[in-house]
């Protein structure tokens, strides 16, 4: 409705706009959606949206800030740019519910993933397989901490330069993980408290821990 569509518009020209939660009645807010041409998506834009159901970027979308989508609480799918470059600390974390935990395909277009930008400290998170993709040149600390749902394999793309501490802790993944030769540092506790059968750590790593 034009509600809604001013609500948007006016995040979008205040990309730092924190105020949502009491200025707009973002509790009402069931469904928002973004313009084909908006290229990033602000700081704190969506944080709190607990009603809306899914996002989902259209191609223009380049850049995901801080907080962007944090604490969406009640989304259960996730469609994300194919020209996305940039995903920021905490932007995507705490999505989804318990019973609806979300399977993401992240684009090739991906270079970096920022600390706890997918982290979960309750409700349902991420959930299957992961694939880095190849683009990729760093994951930051805690980036997909907690993601219980995350049972499947893990796929670590040929370019990450750096895994940062907790990057993946707390998980589920099981299978065999093979940190590719491009990796030169992993962070303290980067793989935590999951269920590989193996690790195999090529010989381009100078620190661990």
């Amino acid at each position: 409705g034009e509600g809604l569509a001013e609500n948007i518009v006016d995040i979008f020209l205040n990309s730092s706009f924190e105020g949502g939660r009491h200025a707009r009645r973002i509790d009402k807010i069931t469904e928002i959606e973004i313009a084909a041409g908006i290229t990033a998506i602000g700081a704190h834009a969506f944080e709190g949206y607990e009603k809306i159901s899914k996002i989902e970027l259209p191609d223009s979308v380049t850049e995901l800030g801080e907080y962007a989508f944090n604490h969406c609480s009640g989304v259960t799918s996730v469609r994300l740019s194919n020209n996305l470059t940039e995903i920021k600390a905490t932007a995507l974390s705490d999505l989804g519910t318990t019973a609806n935990p979300i399977s993401i395909t992240l684009p090739d277009s991906l270079l970096y993933i920022r600390g706890k930008a997918f982290s979960l400290s309750n409700g349902g998170g991420l959930k299957g397989d992961l694939t880095i993709p190849d683009n990729v040149q760093s994951i930051g600390e805690d980036a997909f901490v907690n993601n219980h749902g995350l049972t499947g394999n893990l796929t670590i793309g040929k370019s990450v330069k750096e895994i940062g501490g907790g990057a993946f802790s707390c998980c589920n993944f099981t299978g065999k993980l093979s940190v590719p030769g491009s990796v030169t540092k992993i962070g303290k506790k980067a793989f935590m408290s999951n269920k590989f059968t193996s690790i195999q750590i090529a010989n381009g790593v100078t620190s661990i821990g």
